[in-house]
């Protein structure tokens, strides 16, 4: 399999892009997604998907708790902090508004949806770890409905 042609065929699903963020051991966490999806209304449960070799990874199995803020098309510098590998943890949320929800977990402030989840199962799947997640909360914003899209490689919006 050609991995160039794999990428480029998987880039011409759009997704939307989340942040996952989680809270351990009195430190933040979080990471740019858009390997993010619903499994199911009942229960209601979400799946995220994180890199094998990901900071995010043990403070995730240590706080068992996970939270997911779902990006307007105005965040686009956001998401771009939280991708950067060259940043760490700590700077990421110092260059972010963030309010913490009920379980403790950072969720970005204009974000149009807040979701909170609790560490339903994780497995490790080829070079990623898959996470369902139990939705505990949720939090719908009167922001403005324009979701940052990724799709071939870029930032889109649906205006």
């Amino acid at each position: 399999m050609n991995p160039f042609l794999l990428r480029q065929s998987l880039g011409k699903f759009a997704t939307g892009v989340a942040i996952v963020t989680t809270r351990s051991m009195g430190f933040n966490y979080g990471f740019t997604a858009n390997s993010f999806t619903s499994v199911s209304l009942s229960p209601p449960l979400v799946l995220v998907c994180i890199q094998e070799e990901s900071s995010f990874v043990n403070p995730l199995s240590q706080s068992g708790t996970f939270g997911v803020s779902l990006l307007d098309a105005g965040q686009v510098e956001i998401s771009n902090i939280f991708s950067d590998t060259n940043l760490t943890a700590k700077e990421r949320f110092e260059r972010t508004s963030f309010k913490c929800s009920t379980k403790g977990n950072p969720m970005i402030i204009n974000a149009l949806s807040w979701i909170d989840c609790q560490l339903e199962d994780m497995r490790k799947v080829g070079d990623h770890h898959i996470c369902i997640g139990r939705v505990t909360d949720i939090s719908v914003s009167n922001n403005t409905e324009n979701p940052l899209i990724f799709y071939g490689g870029n930032y889109r919006s649906l205006r």
